[in-house]
């Protein structure tokens, strides 16, 4: 595909609401698949995806973009909870310790995932779209804590 192709292609220009609203029109009969599709510009995959409810992971109209993250909402936000209270107490997390974090973390939920089992920690691509979710972060993981940081940044 060339250049001049690829750059008109246009992704995810569907709201929440065309989906919703292309969805309702069908289901009662007022419009053609076709029909729905070309009224509200929603793609056509992406509409007959969202008719047969064979998405997974989402679910209606419900947008969503980019890779499924291994740990669900909840356990995410634990584990950037924990690692900021480690950052606070002045322990130096690195992006290794993140990532061995996250996997006790799958293991004791019994999630699955497909981190890797011999070094027993998630892969650079999971720790980077986690930095890439959570910019916050990519500050508190690169500075490991110094004895003489943590004497200067202590209370009193």
């Amino acid at each position: 595909m060339d250049a001049e192709k690829q750059a008109k292609k246009k992704y995810y220009k569907w709201s929440e609401e065309d989906v919703d609203n292309a969805l309702t029109a069908f289901r009662k009969n007022q419009l053609e698949l076709n029909e729905c599709c070309r009224q509200f510009n929603v793609a056509k995959a992406t509409f007959k995806r969202r008719l047969s409810d064979s998405n997974k992971h989402i679910k209606g109209s419900t947008k969503r973009a980019g890779v499924i993250t291994t740990l669900p909402a909840e356990l995410e936000a634990d584990l950037v909870e924990h690692v900021l209270r480690l950052e606070a107490c002045f322990f130096g997390i690195t992006r290794r310790d993140v990532m061995n974090l996250a996997y006790q973390l799958v293991e004791k939920n019994k999630i699955y995932h497909r981190f890797n089992n011999t070094l027993q920690r998630a892969g650079k691509k999971w720790y980077y779209n986690l930095m890439w979710q959570k910019p916050h972060l990519k500050d508190v993981c690169q500075i490991v804590t110094n004895t003489l940081r943590a004497v200067r940044n202590a209370p009193g």
